[in-house]
């Protein structure tokens, strides 16, 4: 096995050059980045001995990262393959693109797209794919949101941030710009494939090392999503939420201290509060390299979603709100997968915002281990209640009815509340919303006073599903004046009819209960005007005794 020096000294060691080649050589010529089993085993196959840094945490700037897409080399890492300088050239072709677009005239929101890398640079498919999987993972910072419907076909806002690469000409130049963006790491220069030509793209390579990658003394903070991610549980949450109040404040932050002492790797704004931050990039760059965002929401976060409240005020929340809204429109699958809505203590259900009022969300009563259970579970996908294995199927037979509905569930006891209800009937059906599992939720209006006897003959009504619906395992339910169903899309208008059918039947049940009530109160009235009569027969007997 070949030994496994550290890097950061006159060369890279030799494993870290193989690693480094191998990714390199995999992302330019296939446009993937090889997984972490493929490359410990071919490793060894070659005598490389991955294990003595392939575990260690990596830096800001990385050379390489162990990332759900695979293990992914960082421009700083392409620089040190034999195989990417002509990638590297045309990352700094684009680059000049959107530098000579941003500072062009009469645009007052910059754009690049793939149409414009061909006819303007030329560029094929091949190459166009390769920038954006760059641009859209290690270099983040030169786009500022957009729209893509594949990696060759795309259009993003060129980043403010554009700016410090306006005298960029070379790679040097562009590294230079880099550091005062993202932390560097201290590397030796990287040294270019003996067969590759530098000059026929003019781009130099020539720099020493100290300019190339300055070191970690410069002072700059980097603010973008950590690069090192927790072991035992790979997930990277984002919190998103609004200012308010001292007091709100703080139980976000503990929000977010909890998760990350449950193992979760967290962030939230408040942890970058002190440092030099690009607030307009910040939370738009946190969703997007965030495995699950964390809505806690609020009235405050709800009216600035909305674009409500004074001008200047939760600009933040906006633009994280249009960047979820855009995650939502180019893959709503993945956006259902990614978003939840947590309520803190306090919040009500209100308070969440209406676009994403039909979104999951999680109650957190108390800010303590125990009490985000629920948020740990739905970040895991560990059920608290795990569904049993099915059991073999009985047969049943005929049930035959003989009782009368108006007759059946009448002798409950009403209250006075109960007693002040009215006939219920439907209103229209609301939108249905798409849930992650692929059903639709069918929200139906009730008008009328619902009491608790009417809900509970709403739900203990039998109305059969048989021949209407395909979904007949899940039941309606009601949650304040409306009734619930999770159903499938053919089933919209059988489920219409069932709950009509259903309100009917619990209509007639109702006023069951009503006149079975009535009918005991009356005789509870004569049974006690039939003892108060006894009473007085008694008096009048034994008082004409003693006289």
């Amino acid at each position: 096995m070949h030994s496994a020096p550290p890097s950061g000294g006159g060369s890279l060691s030799l494993n870290l050059q193989w690693l480094i080649d191998r990714c390199a050589r995999q992302f330019v010529e296939q446009g993937t980045w090889p997984n972490e089993r493929e490359l410990l085993r071919e490793g060894a196959k070659a005598g490389f001995e991955l294990d003595d840094f392939f575990y260690q945490p990596t830096s800001r700037d990385f050379l390489w990262r162990r990332d759900h897409d695979g293990v992914i080399v960082s421009v700083a890492g392409l620089a040190h393959a034999t195989i990417a300088a002509p990638l590297l050239a045309d990352l700094l072709r684009f680059v000049r693109l959107c530098v000579l677009i941003y500072f062009g005239e009469g645009d007052d929101a910059p754009k690049v797209t793939a149409d414009l890398l061909r006819s303007s640079l030329g560029m094929d498919e091949i190459t166009i794919d390769r920038l954006f999987k760059l641009f859209s993972s290690t270099e983040y910072f030169l786009t500022a949101g957009g729209s893509s419907q594949s990696p060759t076909q795309w259009e993003y806002f060129i980043s403010d941030l554009i700016r410090k690469f306006k005298s960029a000409t070379n790679l040097a130049d562009y590294f230079g710009a880099r550091s005062q963006i993202v932390e560097p790491l201290p590397l030796p220069a990287p040294v270019l494939a003996p067969e590759f030509d530098i000059t026929s793209i003019g781009v130099s390579f020539a720099t020493p090392a100290d300019v190339l990658f300055p070191n970690l003394a410069s002072g700059v903070v980097d603010n973008k999503p950590s690069a090192s991610i927790n072991e035992e549980n790979d997930l990277v949450v984002f919190v998103t939420w609004a200012h308010e109040t001292d007091e709100w404040q703080a139980s976000v932050l503990t929000f977010t201290n909890l998760l990350r002492a449950e193992g979760f790797d967290a962030y939230v704004d408040l942890y970058y509060k002190n440092r030099p931050t690009d607030w307009q990039l910040f939370g738009t760059r946190w969703i997007e390299k965030a495995d699950v965002v964390l809505i806690v929401t609020s009235r405050a976060y709800a009216r600035r979603w909305a674009s409500e409240g004074p001008t200047g005020t939760g600009a933040g929340v906006a633009r994280e709100a249009i960047t979820l809204r855009q995650l939502f429109t180019e893959d709503q699958e993945k956006f259902l997968h990614k978003a939840r809505v947590v309520l803190l203590s306090g919040v009500e259900v209100k308070d969440i915002p209406r676009d994403i009022s039909h979104l999951s969300w999680i109650r957190v009563e108390e800010l303590t281990s125990d009490g985000i259970d629920a948020v740990c579970r739905h970040l895991t996908g560990e059920d608290e209640y795990p569904m049993p294995e099915i059991g073999p199927r009985k047969e049943r037979g005929p049930r035959v009815v003989t009782a009368d509905p108006s007759s059946t569930e009448s002798d409950q006891d009403l209250t006075p509340e109960d007693e002040n209800g009215s006939e219920v009937t439907i209103g229209e059906a609301d939108i249905t919303h798409e849930r992650p599992d692929g059903l639709l939720e069918l929200r139906v209006p009730l008008n009328g006073n619902i009491t608790p006897a009417w809900e509970q003959c709403f739900q203990n009504v039998s109305t059969s599903t048989s021949g209407s619906l395909s979904l007949v395992m899940s039941s309606p339910r009601i949650i304040g004046r409306f009734v619930f169903w999770n159903i499938e899309a053919r089933d919209v208008e059988g489920a219409m009819t069932h709950i009509q059918r259903r309100v009917e039947d619990a209509n007639t049940r109702y006023r069951g209960c009503l006149a079975r009530q009535a009918e005991l109160t009356v005789r509870a009235q004569a049974e006690s005007e039939e003892r108060a009569e006894r009473l007085k027969a008694a008096r009048d007997r034994l008082k004409s005794s003693d006289t």
